[in-house]
């Protein structure tokens, strides 16, 4: 049976990537044949203007310090470009675009925020032109779309019609089930937890550990290069290596604080994280991990970090949430015993409702 996937696979970020190959693994073990079809992002021109008017600001108050920063950024962005693409090719099962690709039983849009409309209107990420009698959406999110930001957009009607015509909507937060909700009423919903909570990776701990990391003693840093740069966050940080005598290593991202940023693969991803002794994330998928992989973690929540507070709160965790307080939480013992009985509950609803609309699509 072969079963499409729609998602934002495209995107230089692990999370991304990874969540993508999870959605694959899951529905090989369901006996499908997935293929990730491919697209062209389409961002309006309003939200082309504004990124280029803020791109002009930034030049306008350039510094040696700042250019530096972007020529490590970008040298760091070049050799992840490469990481990620031989990963993509060799990993993910890639098709033709979306409205060119023949015989496809299902159509899985997700997870991620497929629905979002802030960046601009994607009709294909609501299943639209898509050449499948049965689709279906798992984990989908609309992001920071509001139900106001909807009714003023002039695809409103074209996007209630578009879900009104899945056959079943995952969703993977409150905002996302509102909206839902309001837009297409009649259509079955259920929420799911993210596909790499789904699946779990437990071979790839195993299979993808290549040793490298494992004597290594650090810190392990996953935010943007853009993020966590305040002063009493890297401070906080800097404290504990200091009092543990570990490194601190940024992961995927380059930060001039840290003493290495690696511009690692998804798999070296995960490896970095087996053997950290600590983790700082202000990531949604950097907490996934640290939960799936067992670590020390702390989470910090940036602005829209709705996603990681919902997921710890689901897990009992939110407890990690750090304000000024890292070391602290650091300190503390950390008890997994919980988080593990829901996401074994959770992942068997997310796994039965995948199962049903494969199931449905036969």
């Amino acid at each position: 049976m072969k079963v499409g996937i729609l998602t934002w696979y495209k995107a230089i970020n692990h999370g991304a990537v990874l969540q993508a190959y999870a959605s694959c693994k899951v529905l090989e073990s369901l006996g499908c044949n997935p293929v990730v079809l491919d697209f062209v992002w389409e961002i309006d021109d309003e939200k082309k203007e504004n990124k280029w008017n803020k791109i002009k600001r930034r030049i306008s108050s350039v510094t040696p310090s700042k250019l530096l920063w972007y020529r490590n950024v970008k040298k760091n962005l070049k050799v992840k470009t490469k990481v990620f693409d031989e990963f993509i090719e060799n990993y993910l099962p890639v098709g033709n675009k979306y409205n060119e690709e023949k015989n496809l039983d299902a159509v899985y849009i997700g997870s991620d925020m497929v629905f979002d409309t802030t960046e601009g209107f994607n009709p294909y990420m609501y299943g639209v032109g898509v050449p499948s009698n049965y689709i279906f959406s798992y984990a989908a999110s609309f992001g920071y779309t509001t139900l106001e930001s909807i009714k003023n957009n002039e695809h409103m009607v074209e996007i209630s019609s578009a879900l009104t015509k899945l056959k079943s909507i995952g969703y993977r937060d409150e905002n996302t089930f509102s909206l839902c909700n309001e837009l297409a009423p009649n259509v079955n919903k259920q929420e799911n937890i993210d596909p790499v909570l789904m699946y779990g990776f437990e071979d790839e701990m195993t299979k993808w550990d290549t040793g490298k990391w494992k004597n290594e003693k650090y810190i392990l840093v996953y935010a943007y290069d853009s993020t966590m740069n305040d002063k009493e966050t890297i401070n906080q940080i800097k404290k504990i290596a200091r009092k543990e005598n570990l490194k601190i290593i940024s992961c995927g991202y380059y930060h001039k604080w840290c003493d290495a940023s690696i511009p690692a693969s998804p798999k070296e991803f995960l490896e970095m994280f087996i053997h950290a002794k600590y983790i700082i994330t202000d990531t949604f998928h950097g907490t996934v991990f640290s939960l799936i992989c067992h670590k020390n973690f702390v989470s910090i929540i940036r602005k829209n970090g709705f996603k990681v507070k919902y997921l710890l709160d689901a897990a009992h965790l939110s407890h990690r949430i750090a304000e000024n307080n890292i070391e602290s939480i650091i300190e503390e013992t950390l008890d997994f015993k919980y988080f593990d009985e829901w996401v074994e509950k959770e992942r068997a609803k997310s796994k039965d409702y995948v199962a049903k609309n494969i199931e449905a699509a036969r």
